[in-house]
């Protein structure tokens, strides 16, 4: 549920995520990934691919344990450090609005309603995808000369 825009430049790839009833664009890069271990010590690219890692783990169990494994790959803290470190830094979302949406959409859902109030561990999975895709597909851009 997660779209990828792309542009004529390779360096603007906008992505999105959809986090209790707001549409968030995110990007990865370099920046984002320091930002996110100046805060939590921890290297955002290894934690999305835990979160990869683990999600390819149960695909034999109901969706009620599966929400509950991802919510245990790290805390929702952590989770809610990914998503600010990874949003549009130019809106400048303050982490307390990550902290609220995923205390609001931590809890499983008895009935599917729509798809803007996933809980926070599946949408952590689809932004860990997203990113994995997006590397990807970039993979053959040169690298600047630094």
């Amino acid at each position: 549920t997660i779209k990828l825009w792309h542009s004529n430049s390779h360096t603007a790839n906008i992505m999105e995520f959809k986090l209790c009833y707001k549409t968030y664009p995110f990007s990865v890069s370099l920046a984002t990934c320091k930002r996110f271990t100046d805060a939590t010590g921890l290297d955002l690219h290894t934690v999305l691919m835990d979160y990869i890692h683990a999600y390819s783990q149960l695909s034999d169990i109901g969706e009620l344990e599966k929400v509950n494994a991802m919510s245990k790959v790290y805390s929702r803290g952590v989770a809610c450090q990914v998503f600010y470190a990874l949003s549009n830094r130019e809106k400048e979302i303050p982490l307390a609005e990550f902290e609220d949406a995923t205390y609001r959409v931590s809890w499983f859902r008895t009935e599917v309603i729509d798809e803007m109030s996933e809980p926070w561990p599946l949408v952590m999975v689809a932004v860990a995808m997203d990113v994995n895709n997006y590397i990807n597909q970039n993979l053959h851009v040169k690298k600047k000369d630094i």
